[in-house]
């Protein structure tokens, strides 16, 4: 919350601020920054950071102009800084000019700098803090980022920071549950091969083991990114499995119905046949060969009433519906 609102401060500041009539600029009248994330080099899109929750943070960033007639132009501005690092603090903010002289800020996240005729050599920005807790796996932040005033694309100007937050607490939890849910998954497969087509769900599981096995092996290999996009597919791979699960049974429920209902259609049609060498033969009195008909005639109307059942519960699953086709077929 707190880092939103300083986002949206920033962004109030840049709206209401004078325009200071300075000269438009573009990414290109910048030279490529110079930047150390704790002590070590990073090269914008190139550098991967990888790195835990609450961890300490120190970037210095330095921008300079890409030529000396671009060091006139990137002055008579304003520069904001962002980061989504929690506690942050900029340590430093110094702006070296061509002719050797310097000017340091105090604290804070703009830097104004007016319009100096020499032209500015540098702009040295160091700033501190921690990286956030996250409830994912991975989560991408903005270590530093820049909003450079009456720029074409003010935050495209200068790269910003970033880096990857990996919860390894998350990230095994996920892997050991993704394991349970393919073994579950697994075991309801072995239930049904050989009573109902299968196919499609024991390639579904095969292909979730494969991303599975492939995540388990970044995760060792500390190839954090890579492991995390396996273990996305194959949680994919088990949605796909869970409702193709739900399809299984459903198509059993209903050939076990469909079984039972044919055996109830052959046992009416020996029924009818019976009925009739009774009423030829005069086995019985008129009676009772009412009766006969008549607990017929209740049988066939219970069997139209199933056979409409039937049709609702294939129309169910033609349409999707695996979980009210498979209640349907046990009512």
């Amino acid at each position: 919350m707190r880092k939103f609102t300083l986002f949206i401060f920033l962004l109030l500041i840049m709206a209401v601020y004078p325009v200071l009539g300075a000269e438009t600029v573009t990414k290109d009248n910048f030279a490529e920054p110079t930047i150390k994330v704790n002590n070590k080099t990073y090269i914008p899109n190139e550098t991967t950071l990888i790195l835990e929750p609450n961890e300490l943070v120190v970037v210095d960033y330095t921008i300079k102009p890409k030529t000396d007639n671009d060091a006139k132009k990137i002055d008579n501005r304003n520069y904001y800084i962002y980061s989504d690092l929690v506690d942050a603090k900029v340590k430093k903010k110094y702006v070296v000019l061509k002719n050797g002289g310097g000017m340091l800020y105090s604290d804070g996240f703009t830097i104004h700098i007016d319009d100096i005729w020499v032209g500015v050599d540098s702009i040295e920005v160091s700033l501190v803090g921690y990286t956030p807790s996250i409830d994912c796996r991975v989560k991408e932040i903005y270590i530093i980022w820049f909003h450079v005033q009456d720029a074409k694309d003010g935050w495209g100007c200068l790269p910003p920071v970033t880096a990857f937050v990996v919860n390894l607490a998350k990230f095994k939890d996920d892997i050991d549950s993704t394991k349970l849910k393919y073994n579950w998954l697994s075991k309801i497969l072995d239930q049904y091969i050989g009573k109902v087509d299968t196919s499609k769900l024991d390639e579904y599981l095969d292909e979730a083991n494969d991303n599975l096995t492939m995540a388990e092996n970044y995760y060792r290999d500390r190839d954090y990114l890579k492991a995390d996009e396996k273990l996305k597919s194959a949680e994919d791979w088990l949605k796909k499995a869970e409702v193709e699960v739900t399809r299984i049974k459903a198509m059993y429920a209903y050939t076990q119905a469909d079984k039972g209902l044919k055996d109830l259609v052959s046992l009416v049609s020996k029924i009818k046949v019976y009925i009739d060498e009774i009423e030829d033969k005069k086995l019985v009195n008129d009676t009772t060969l009412l009766n006969y008909k008549m607990e017929l005639g209740s049988i066939e109307n219970n069997m139209n009433l199933i056979l409409d059942d039937m049709n609702k519960i294939r129309t169910y699953i033609d349409d999707g519906k695996y979980n009210k086709a498979e209640s349907k077929a046990f009512e």
